[in-house]
């Protein structure tokens, strides 16, 4: 943590990681009585589960708005939770169970929900399909068919996302990164890659001097990601690159704190088209 205080405050010329001097954004489920989702940046203080990084506030913001569609839990502030004697539009137009009116949804139901988005955010989309599976099912055997069908559209809204988001079969977790550098102007692109599935990718734009070599430019990339990542970020088992590092390089990357991460750099530019 200090290392990324300090191109905070001090911003090196190579600092393409920090340029815009925030942290990675996370997803915020709370630990209240009823949780809520929400983006989070910065300290971990607040009573609750955090997942993530997400490369950017508009990945959490449109993956927030997808989970409204498909798990309808609350996404409002405390303050505007805690006052409310009548459901909001979002109740109204099904993108919340309303718990903050007495009567509206079960407490079973609603922490049902909660467990579906937990599992969700955690890669464990089969588990959840399994669950609502089996609950379509029973709903069906006890004549309750109009439970059924709800629950047979969040199947089908879970299954179109993971679809889309799918990469590979053998639930990977990667990062893939390529880089452009013509006249002096360079691009650093990330594209991760968590339990198989795309959760996002994110652009550099690195301020290079005159008579940079791509390699150097390269390397410092890594090398700043890497640092800050022991401490912010989910790391990946495995690491694509269509470009070769110096052992010098790899070793300034601390993976001495990876006790549980097996990293591999790749170069390998056709698993990257495959990905692609």
């Amino acid at each position: 943590m200090l290392e990324h205080n300090y191109i905070k405050l001090y911003q090196p010329r190579y600092n393409v990681l920090l340029r815009d001097d925030k942290s990675y954004p996370f997803i915020f489920l709370s630990g209240d009585t009823h949780p809520r989702l929400a983006m989070h940046r910065g300290a971990k203080h607040a009573k609750g589960e955090y997942f993530g990084p997400f490369p950017n506030g508009y990945a959490v913001r449109e993956t927030l708005a997808l989970l409204q569609k498909i798990f309808p839990i609350r996404q409002c502030e405390n303050s505007v939770y805690r006052n409310r004697s009548r459901p909001c539009l979002q109740y109204q137009i099904g993108r919340c169970l309303g718990p903050c009116v007495e009567g509206l949804v079960s407490e079973e139901e609603y922490a049902q929900q909660v467990e579906y988005v937990r599992l969700f955010l955690s890669g464990k989309d089969d588990q959840v399909l399994t669950q609502l599976i089996s609950r379509m099912e029973t709903a069906s055997q006890n004549l309750e068919f109009e439970e059924a069908a709800r629950i047979r559209d969040q199947i089908q809204a879970v299954r179109r996302v993971t679809e889309k988001q799918f990469v590979s079969n053998t639930g990977d977790d990667l990062d893939v990164i390529g880089v452009a550098f013509d006249a002096g102007m360079a691009c650093v692109h990330v594209l991760f890659i968590r339990q198989g599935k795309v959760l996002g990718s994110r652009s550099y734009f690195p301020k290079v001097p005159g008579g940079t070599e791509l390699s150097e430019v390269v390397e410092t990339f890594v090398g700043q990601f890497y640092l800050q990542g022991s401490q912010m970020r989910t790391l990946p088992g495995e690491i694509l690159l269509d470009f070769n590092l110096s052992d010098k390089t790899l070793l300034a990357i601390p993976f001495q704190n990876w006790r549980d991460a097996r990293l591999m750099f790749k170069p390998n530019l056709a698993a990257i088209g495959r990905v692609i």
